[in-house]
């Protein structure tokens, strides 16, 4: 009996052993995460040495040259930044007008430059009924809204809208898209004589809904370009001279590049050149005072000085739209609304109707909108381990942004 007990508590003692064996060698071996913390290692370093060399900004926005230093620096890696808050390098205007303003807009206002970089803006035709993806839905027509009211609701979630238009009845108070996604209501038909429109007021804050428009406005230089290569002043450098119009209160002042710092204008409007400005220099045109920011062979830049006076762009027999007043940016000196906002929309008095020229102020205008009110957050076609940080840029006006840096590899 002894005998049995002792195999049996061998037996029990045996089972116990390789129980625990078996609990102690069976648990998973962790998986190793050195590949991973590697690669974020790496992403941590790029985004420091770039910012520290001051180049962060610009590989934000060019993903050949970033592909190109990744390449270099690492193992075969591919690199991709995402960015919210800034603006994209083109900018994709889904833009429901006629084909003869979509080409007008696009050789008016195809490029501008903010902080050091070129941005595209590419108008591209669409129906209201099925919106183009887009960063920006431009409206520039008169007709009923209403039956896209859903569509412009939805269209809102990612991009602002811009409305450029002219109201004739108190019909546009049943429209709506008018009532609630642009805040307008029809009040009076009326006539104007003022020949100016101001802005409504300074900014009082970052928070004014007027500040983004201004901020535009009066930070950045806008392009001009020469249509023609003339030898008609031959004091300049330039034999031959780029020859391109500046458009003031429906008149063409002529311009001729010299060379590369400086113009001749006829400021005048009478066909001779007449004024010599140098880049940097300020110069008046049509009761306003201008800068001449930048000179180059193929273009030069203007800017607008504190305070601006617009031509009054309503009609002569004109019609007054009611909204609160902190909405109004822009009135005719005789009080008449020309463009008022609401949260990301905005409506302009239709600036382009026919017979009419689109003044450099104008066109500024729109621009400035077509900015503030632009989808400012890039796609994101990868998937991987990714880093963020937070830059800025302040050459023109400030750029606040934060990025998402990703390292993958290639298969």
């Amino acid at each position: 009996m002894k005998g049995e007990v002792s195999v049996i508590e061998v037996g029990i003692s045996l089972s116990l052993l390789l129980l625990f064996v078996y609990l102690i060698f069976s648990f998973p071996t962790p998986e190793s995460k050195w590949g991973d913390a590697r690669i974020l290692l790496e992403e941590r370093d790029l985004i420091l040495s770039l910012d520290r060399a001051n180049k962060l900004y610009t590989y934000t926005f060019d993903s050949s040259k970033l592909n190109k230093l990744v390449k270099n620096l690492t193992s075969g890696l591919t690199a991709q930044i995402t960015f919210e808050n800034a603006y994209k390098p083109i900018i994709r205007i889904a833009c429901n007008c006629s084909k003869e303003r979509i080409d007008e807009l696009n050789n008016l206002t195809g490029r501008i430059v903010v902080n050091g970089r070129n941005l595209n803006l590419v108008f591209v035709e669409t129906s209201l009924e099925d919106i183009i993806p887009s960063d920006l839905l431009l409206i520039w027509s008169n007709q009923t809204l209403d039956p896209y009211y859903e569509q412009l609701k939805n269209y809102l979630k990612k991009a602002g809208i811009i409305e450029v238009a002219d109201f004739y009845s108190n019909s546009m108070n049943d429209d709506r898209v008018q009532t609630q996604i642009f805040g307008l209501e029809f009040d009076s038909l009326t006539s104007t004589s003022a020949l100016k429109a101001n802005f409504t007021r300074d900014p009082s804050s970052i928070e004014d809904k007027i500040y983004p428009l201004y901020k535009h406005f009066y930070h950045l230089s806008f392009l001009s370009f020469p249509r023609k290569r003339v030898s008609e002043i031959p004091s300049c450098e330039f034999e031959f001279q780029p020859k391109g119009e500046l458009i003031f209160n429906q008149t063409n002042y002529t311009y001729w590049i010299c060379d590369e710092n400086s113009i001749w204008l006829d400021s005048n409007a009478n066909g001779t050149a007449d004024l010599r400005v140098q880049e940097g220099e300020e110069f008046q045109l049509a009761d306003n005072q201008l800068i001449l920011s930048k000179v180059e062979n193929t273009s030069i830049s203007i800017k607008f000085k504190k305070p601006y006076n617009f031509q009054n762009f309503l009609p002569k027999n004109a019609y007054i739209l009611k909204a609160a007043e902190p909405r109004i940016l822009l009135k005719s000196l005789d009080g008449i609304p020309l463009v008022i906002v609401n949260k990301s929309t905005a409506w302009i008095a239709d600036f382009g109707r026919e017979g009419r020229l689109i003044n450099e102020d104008e066109k500024a205008l729109l621009i400035s909108f077509i900015l503030a009110l632009s989808n400012k957050k890039s796609e994101k076609y990868v998937e991987g381990l990714s880093t963020t940080y937070l830059n800025v840029k302040n050459e023109d006006l400030l750029e606040i942004y934060s990025l998402e840096f990703t390292l993958i590899y290639p298969y």
